[in-house]
């Protein structure tokens, strides 16, 4: 639900996005709706990172 995703988002803008436009577009998508390309680590703190695209 929408107060969730605000808990993890913390943007209004972005959250308004996934559920008004995005949504309608993968509405009658059965699943895959992201790709995550993994970086490795970082080298400050060894965190991994990705980065999470959403699929057309």
């Amino acid at each position: 639900n929408r107060r969730r995703v605000l808990m993890d988002i913390k943007l209004q803008e972005a959250t308004e996005k996934l559920f008004g436009p995005l949504a309608e577009r993968y509405k009658d998508r059965p699943g895959g709706y992201t790709r995550i390309y993994k970086l490795g680590r970082r080298l400050s703190d060894s965190s991994e990172m990705a980065v999470v695209k959403l699929v057309e």
